[in-house]
């Protein structure tokens, strides 16, 4: 009696697997063909069909082949980082700013990859998203997020619906090229924030695998990757300089630390006028002076 209920327990767990796979295979291939119907990217000519923090990766992933020569990714540090009309004046060179507000690493990688029309000679990585999070816990959980919505689109833009049916106006998202022009200017008051140190801050091992799959993708694709960390007197110290300069050395690549004394006094970076909201972040005065400067160092390289 013992065995036939051991033998029908067995079938029973066998049975719930089974169904189970059956489910998850249904429901992934659902989830594939909703994917592909939603997808405003894949059809090159939707864009807009996207909530504004995914904006700018859209429209960088739909311009025309090969016509992005330099990609800048990156968190809203990214987004004010380097003005693209100007840069484009000095170097000729097309920049596009592939940011989102909060980007890590892991949306980094998948947003470069998912770049396949696109041979750009340089990659400039905004450094922020390396150092900023110190949770590993909830960068592993928004990395995992992060490769779903790459596995399945329709996870990213399913709030858009209405507008892919016809059923509502997609919003007017004006792009610039990923640049946020901003010309409101609040000074920082805080004082020098650059003080020596020989302590490194630590960089979050989900983030370090991601960074290490983008570098390997720039290899791969014959990229330059230069690392560049945005002026943010609110949040960035030595501590940060000194771990990004160590993952630059390590991996043989370019950093550039807009935060350094010395660079901030060649570029006239002035407190009380160049800043957007008290130190976290540039305002259209600064990006002026952050692109010349970067024009020239990447013309002379």
């Amino acid at each position: 009696m013992k065995q036939e209920e051991q033998e029908k327990r067995k079938k029973n767990t066998k049975n719930l697997w089974g169904e189970m796979f059956a489910f998850a295979v249904v429901w992934g291939i659902v989830l594939l063909g909703l994917s592909f119907i939603c997808n405003p990217v894949r059809t090159r000519n939707r864009p807009t069909y996207v909530q504004e923090r995914d904006a700018y990766v859209a429209a960088a992933l739909t311009q025309p082949e090969n016509s992005i020569d330099v990609a800048v990714l990156g968190d809203s540090e990214a987004m004010v980082l380097l003005w693209p009309e100007l840069f484009e004046e000095r170097t000729g060179k097309n920049a596009f700013i592939v940011g989102q507000s909060g980007q890590i690493a892991a949306e980094a990688y998948y947003t470069l990859r998912d770049m396949h029309n696109q041979s750009p000679e340089y990659v400039l990585l905004e450094t922020d998203m390396l150092v900023a999070s110190t949770d590993e816990r909830k960068e592993m959980i928004s990395s995992y997020n992060a490769f779903l919505q790459e596995l399945f689109p329709v996870l990213r833009y399913h709030v858009m619906w209405k507008e892919s049916m016809g059923l509502k106006e997609p919003p007017v998202i004006k792009h610039d090229r990923g640049f946020g022009k901003r010309l409101a200017a609040e000074p920082y008051t805080g004082g020098e924030y650059m003080t020596s140190s020989q302590k490194k801050a630590k960089i979050m091992l989900t983030t370090s695998v991601y960074f290490n799959k983008i570098v390997k993708l720039c290899r791969e694709r014959n990229i330059r990757l230069v690392l560049v960390s945005g002026i943010v007197p609110n949040s960035f110290n030595y501590e940060k300089h000194n771990a990004l300069q160590a993952l630059a050395d390590e991996n043989d690549l370019t950093y550039i630390d807009l935060n350094e004394v010395s660079v901030r006094e060649e570029m006239g970076i002035d407190n009380e006028t160049d800043f957007l909201d008290g130190g976290d972040h540039v305002n259209a005065s600064g990006s002026i002076k952050v692109t010349e400067y970067l024009s020239r160092k990447l013309t002379t390289e």
